[in-house]
């Protein structure tokens, strides 16, 4: 964010409040804010609801917090499930299984940082999520609550003889219809309508009028079907400055008039901040009763602009939001590269995309039969960075200003501004030193606490070392110290699932390892203390059997194929190990070497379901020297040279050959299996002496570990993410199920680039019928632009 500073004074001092407070709050008192984009706009009971989260620190990315923390609620605010999950450059994946058994209603999901619950609870994040159950007696509706509407002058003030701007704001659960009108009356003569308007959009109208002071005037508000609020506006003023905004484009123009006041608003200030940064300032010395100025605007982003004026005793009089640069939107689109898809029934398809091949962490893709709903109707990543998640007053379809933008739109959208307070700081509270109490710092990762104990006594000020065993089969050796009351402190460690915790002192004495390590995890979840938003379903039961939307049909039919899928391959499974019973040894021969790397006089060593000590080993080959009759290994020129039986053997890293200098590039850790060969097969590779085959892990395929034999136990780590569910068609040895009706056909929540600089590709199946395909992808660039991608493809198109 560049900073514009633009002063009337000669110097700005520390005195002056409002920007020392200001600094203060964007140094100390950084904000969060999060963005979670969900696989489906519903679920049905039995579905997978997947996500991608973004967490942005004003309009970047956030690098506060390393963790965060999702969690499901149903509508009486029980609990179903919690997700602590890691962020990698302010994003994470997710998954959340909507339980079969879960009845029909609204549930809730809720996003935080640790960062986040030192500040209000209203802008954490919140969203309802619509499950159906086919199985439920009760069905969700939609319910036409009636909405409300609020009045608010521009600037916030209402000052007598000057011609002001009235922003008319609904808000609603129920869908709101876009044609609505209202009128302005003063209280004394509610008949007279002073001034009409009509809508500009379903959120928002504006209309203008000058006041006239000791008179009441309120705002009378009608739909198509003749439902109607008031909404009161505020007490006339005789006195007082009012701010209102001219020209939007390269440089905002604002209006200062001062009405009965001493010195025409001399030693008034004017401060315009973008997410609690100052951009702008000016300090008035010499005035009129109107005053005209610019802020330079050309070189900020998009987002909301935050101007205050201040009087001479630094008190806030008059606040205004503005959109900046609306009509030079900065997103990235240029997504989709080239595509080739086929409507044919279970074709397998590709696109190539184009992505930041630094930040393509921040990618995901949605493609879908371009029929169903799209959880992207109503909100997306660029309405919920640069609008809604600043802003606690709900609006309806924000995605639309930032789609197509036009000259109705963007006046809407200012009419939102114009209606809205910025509500993540209060200027009287931080010119007056008021600020959060910090009670949750940022963890660094996952951070663990154990209490030491050796025969129930604490043990203080003592060396521990700590063996991590994780899941993915590495370890991590930790040499920590007990403090003065026996605990021990473990952070910034990041795994997935459960991992084994080994632990001893640092001692020679034999008894130095029968200790006792509580440990606990420092991440907790923090219960919410609010109430859930208001959605427009209710929950009742229909009269009548009604036709069941086909989205709900085709999902309950993909939750019925995953489990078929996934039953007759278990069969399927059964059948093999009943034909034939092999070893864990003969399995992985069997499937990481072809026939042509097999011999009966094979030497097979199994990495991943034996332990075989060769960790300490640098270059493999100093490992085998030993193990296999005939084998030796010589040093010569820097290089470890094997020979069998004072051959030259030749040797191949998965069934590629190399030269004996490249060993040294692989880690033993990579190894999953090595073969040595002696006999006949070295005719076949030109080797005289035999052949040693080197085969890396590749798969599911994990080392296997040697546990220590000292005290332990075990720590949780990140919720794993369950696996989006996609058939395999092209293999043909496994079930396939006898019929297809997906509508989500990919959802994959990281796009890693390929080896052409900023490319990734991306596959997936067609179902049994879809002809239209809807393309989403999102994310955010290095530079940290915000990407936003949605197309209608259909087969025949080629490339973009």
């Amino acid at each position: 964010m560049c900073f514009l500073f633009l002063s009337l004074s000669t110097f700005l001092t520390a005195q002056q409040n409002p920007v020392v407070a200001l600094k203060k709050l964007y140094d100390d008192y950084p904000h969060e804010k999060i963005y979670l984009w969900y696989n489906k706009a519903g679920y049905v009971a039995g579905e997978t609801i997947w996500f991608k989260a973004y967490v942005f620190s004003g309009y970047d990315v956030s690098f506060i917090s390393s963790s965060l923390y999702v969690e499901l609620y149903d509508s009486e605010k029980k609990l179903i499930s919690k997700k602590l999950l890691p962020l990698i450059s302010g994003v994470a994946e997710g998954s959340i299984d909507a339980d079969s058994k879960l009845n029909e209603g609204v549930y809730y999901v809720r996003a935080y940082t640790q960062w986040m619950l030192n500040f209000n609870e209203e802008f954490q994040y919140f969203h309802h999520v619509l499950v159906y159950n086919p199985a439920s007696v009760k069905k969700l509706t939609l319910h036409n609550s009636l909405w409300k509407t609020v009045a608010a002058p521009e600037g916030g003030s209402f000052i007598e003889g000057i011609e002001t701007k009235i922003a008319v704001r609904r808000f609603a659960s129920a869908t709101l219809q876009n044609k609505w009108s209202g009128h302005l009356y003063e209280e004394s003569n509610p008949t007279v309508k002073i001034k009409e308007f009509s809508s500009l959009d379903e959120n928002a109208a504006i209309f203008s009028f000058t006041p006239e002071v000791g008179k009441k005037y309120s705002v009378h508000v009608k739909d198509e079907n003749g439902n109607f609020q008031v909404a009161t506006l505020p007490l006339v003023e005789s006195a007082g400055v009012a701010l209102s905004i001219g020209e939007i484009s390269d440089s905002i123009t604002y209006q200062l008039r001062f009405q009965n006041l001493p010195g025409n608003g001399n030693g008034y200030s004017v401060l315009g901040e973008v997410q609690h940064q100052m951009v702008y300032f000016a300090q008035l010395k010499k005035t009129a009763a109107e005053l005209s100025m610019k802020i330079p605007a050309n070189v900020l982003d998009n987002g909301i602009l935050h101007i205050t004026v201040f009087d001479p005793d630094k008190k806030p009089v008059a606040e205004r939001l503005v959109f900046l640069n609306y009509s030079k939107l900065n997103y990235d689109s240029s997504v989709l590269f080239q595509q080739s898809v086929s409507a044919k029934r279970r074709s397998a398809n590709e696109l190539e995309l184009t992505v930041d091949s630094v930040s393509w962490l921040g990618y995901a893709i949605s493609i879908a039969d371009a029929s169903t709903p799209s959880s992207i109707e109503e909100e997306n990543i660029l309405s919920a960075l640069w609008l809604t998640s600043d802003l606690t007053n709900p609006i309806q379809s924000p995605i639309k200003y930032f789609i197509e933008p036009d000259r109705k739109k963007e006046e809407a959208l200012d009419a939102i501004m114009i209606s809205e307070k910025w509500r993540r700081f209060d200027w009287n509270d931080i010119l007056n030193n008021k600020f959060p109490p910090i009670k949750f710092a940022p963890l660094n990762y996952l951070t663990y606490t154990g209490k030491v104990t050796k025969g129930n006594k604490l043990k203080p000020k003592e060396e521990v070392n700590l063996f991590l065993y994780y899941p993915d089969s590495s370890t991590q050796l930790i040499l920590g110290k007990t403090d003065s009351v026996g605990n021990i402190l473990i952070d910034n460690i990041a795994f997935i699932g459960d991992a084994r915790i080994f632990y001893q002192l640092n001692s020679k004495k034999f008894g130095a390892k029968l200790i006792d390590i509580d440990f606990e995890r420092e991440n907790r979840f923090v219960p919410y203390s609010g109430s859930f938003p208001e959605t427009s379903y209710i929950l009742s039961v229909p009269a009548s059997t009604g036709k069941t939307p086909l989205w709900i049909d085709r999902a309950s039919s993909s939750v019925k194929l995953e489990k078929d899928i996934e039953d007759k391959y278990k069969s399927l499974q059964e059948v093999v190990v009943q034909s034939k019973l092999k070893t864990a040894k003969e399995q992985m021969n069997n499937t990481l070497s072809s026939g042509m790397f097999r011999s009966m006089s094979e030497i097979v060593f199994d990495f991943v379901s034996e332990q075989q000590n060769a960790i300490a080993y640098t270059n493999i080959l100093q490992w085998l020297q030993g193990r296999v009759a005939g084998l030796t290994v010589q040093f010569q020129d820097g290089n470890y040279i094997p020979f069998i039986r004072g051959s030259l053997a030749t040797i191949y890293i998965d069934e590629m050959r190399i030269e004996p200098d490249q060993v040294n590039s692989i880690s033993v850790s990579d190894i999953a299996m090595i073969k040595v060969i002696k006999g006949p097969f070295a005719l076949m590779t030109s080797s005289g002496g035999g052949t040693i085959a080197i085969y890396t892990l590749r798969g599911n395929l994990k080392p296997a570990q040697k546990e220590p034999s000292m005290p332990n136990g075990k720590i949780n780590g990140y919720d794993i993410v369950k696996k989006f569910f996609v058939p395999d068609y092209d293999n043909k040895s496994i079930a396939q199920p006898d019929k297809d009706m997906r509508d989500q056909l990919l959802w994959q929540s990281l796009l890693p680039p390929t080896l052409a600089v900023d490319r990734s590709k991306v596959t997936f199946s067609n179902n049994d019928n879809t002809a239209r395909f809807r393309i989403v992808v999102q994310g955010f660039t290095e530079k940290g632009f915000p990407v936003f991608f949605e197309k209608i493809i259909e087969p025949g198109q080629k490339a973009f």
